[in-house]
């Protein structure tokens, strides 16, 4: 893979299955040349705004403890 420009990737999949929403979220990371971390949620089919903002709190999380950025507010 050559990332040209690009610190981290993310990549993966999301579906749809009979009974549940099954996600899996790679982090590729250009320095190292490899995938670092894998973020996995599984949720109900009537629950994917919960599956998505619990992926959103695990890839955020890991930027903010493992990485060191700074969390970003929009107010004052």
């Amino acid at each position: 893979m050559r990332a040209v420009g690009i610190d981290y990737l993310l990549y993966g999949y999301i579906r749809e299955g009979e009974y549940s929403w099954d996600c899996e979220i790679k982090l590729y990371v250009r320095e190292m040349n490899t995938v670092t971390e894998l973020f996995f949620c599984r949720d109900a089919t009537d629950h994917y705004d919960r599956m998505l903002d619990e992926l959103s709190r695990k890839i955020l999380d890991y930027f903010y403890s493992d990485v060191g950025l700074a969390p970003y507010y929009t107010g004052t």
